[in-house]
């Protein structure tokens, strides 16, 4: 019975039978069957054809459908929607204005891993400075106190090549960072960098 359903459905001739659709002519003694497309494949083929018609007609013809450029700026609008929204509500107080420095250890805790995985590139982990500057110094370029490290922060410095972060972190992240940041202060790192800027006091 299933050996039956795979033949019909393949339009399969029956080896017994096979001289009749046996082509003229052979190659090293070999000879080629003229055999049918099986009708589920042209079935398919010709879904297929249907399909990309109707997707042009439908996507490139008719513009009723959003093209990936246009599902990408719908996507871009929603996740900045939720991010407003999100600003305007629960972060909406932290700002270069309002902030405090944290001084709860969970809090610090989630700065520091922030700092590793955002900062550590350019200042190294223990803050001693590579490409950005020495953090644990008492010379500071763009001011010491928790204010200034969050706004440095959340808008970069990008003559100096240091980008904005407000894009990828959210306000409560910074000012744990900040706030890490702030701990660092008079440590001594392992290889520090020169002091660059003025001698700040908070």
């Amino acid at each position: 019975m299933a050996k039956d359903f795979i033949s019909n459905i393949n339009n399969a001739v029956p080896v017994e039978e096979e001289d009749k659709i046996l082509l003229e002519g052979e190659h090293d003694g070999i000879q080629e069957l003229d055999n049918a497309l099986p009708p589920w494949w042209t079935y398919f083929f010709a879904g297929c054809v249907l399909f990309g018609i109707g997707y042009i007609l439908y996507y490139h013809s008719f513009g009723m459908g959003g093209l990936q450029t246009l599902e990408y700026e719908k996507e871009v609008a929603i996740a900045k929607a939720k991010k407003e929204k999100l600003l305007a509500t629960k972060y909406a107080k932290i700002n270069e204005n309002t902030v405090a420095a944290l001084t709860d250890a969970a809090e610090l805790s989630t700065g520091k891993e922030l700092y590793l995985g955002k900062c550590a590139s350019c200042h190294l982990e223990d803050g001693g400075g590579n490409v950005g500057p020495n953090l644990t110094d008492e010379n500071w370029l763009h001011g010491c106190d928790i204010k200034s490290v969050f706004k440095t922060i959340t808008y970069g410095v990008p003559a100096k090549g240091m980008i904005s972060w407000q894009t990828q972190l959210n306000p409560l992240q910074i000012q744990q960072i900040a706030s890490y940041i702030m701990t660092l202060k008079g440590t001594t790192p392992a290889k520090a960098k020169e002091p660059q800027g003025e001698t700040c006091v908070k």
